[in-house]
C-alpha cells in the first residue's frame, strides 16, 4: 500500500500503490470493489518553443518603439524579455552594439527629427510625444544625438522641401 523511501536524514518520501480487490486494508477490512482512479493528466497537449534570446530581444525593441513617450526602465525591458536585467543588457548589446538607454535614445531622436520635419508641432510638443518633459534637455539630446539643434533640423527639411517644389 503505502512504500517509504529514505532520501536523506530529514526528508522520506512517499509512493502510493492503489489497494487491489481482495487485499486486506487493516481493522479486518477487505476492498471488494476496484476503486477508481483519476485519470492522469497529459504531460505536454502541445508542444510550445521557448523564445530564443533574438526573439526576446526583439520583443523588447518592439515594446519600446510601442510607446516612445512613455517612461521606460532597463527592469520594464527586462520583464518583458522575461530574463534578468543583468542577462538583458549582455543579450541586448550583442545584436545591437548598444546599450538598452542608447539604442531607445537613438529610438526617440528619430522620431523627434520626422515630426520636426513633418509636422509643424513645436518642439515642447514633440519633447513630450517622444517621452522629454524638458524641452531644454531634449534640445541638447537632441542635438549630441543628431549633431544639429531641431531648429536646425526643421530649417534644413524645410529647405529640402522647397528645393524639391522649384526642381
Amino acid at each position: 500500500m503505502v512504500n517509504q523511501f529514505q532520501v536523506n536524514a530529514d526528508v522520506t518520501l512517499t509512493s502510493f500503490r492503489p489497494p487491489v480487490v481482495g487485499q486486506f486494508l487493516g481493522n479486518g477490512i477487505r476492498l471488494l470493489k476496484p476503486v477508481p482512479l483519476p485519470q492522469p493528466a497529459p504531460l505536454l497537449t502541445v508542444c510550445q518553443r521557448l523564445p530564443t534570446n533574438d526573439e526576446k530581444i526583439d520583443r523588447s525593441i518592439a515594446y519600446m518603439k510601442a510607446p516612445l513617450s512613455e517612461r521606460i526602465t532597463a527592469q520594464k525591458l527586462a520583464a518583458v524579455a522575461h530574463i534578468s536585467c543583468s542577462h538583458f543588457f549582455v543579450l541586448f548589446k550583442r545584436p545591437t552594439r548598444k546599450a538598452p538607454i542608447d539604442y531607445l535614445i537613438n529610438l526617440r531622436m528619430q522620431e523627434a527629427a520626422r515630426l520636426l520635419e513633418t509636422t509643424k508641432m513645436d518642439v515642447k510638443a514633440i519633447a513630450l510625444a517622444v517621452g522629454y518633459e524638458d524641452p531644454f534637455y531634449f534640445s541638447r539630446v537632441f542635438n549630441t544625438v543628431r549633431e544639429l539643434p531641431p531648429s536646425r533640423c526643421r530649417e534644413r527639411a524645410r529647405q529640402s522641401n522647397s528645393s524639391r517644389i522649384h526642381t
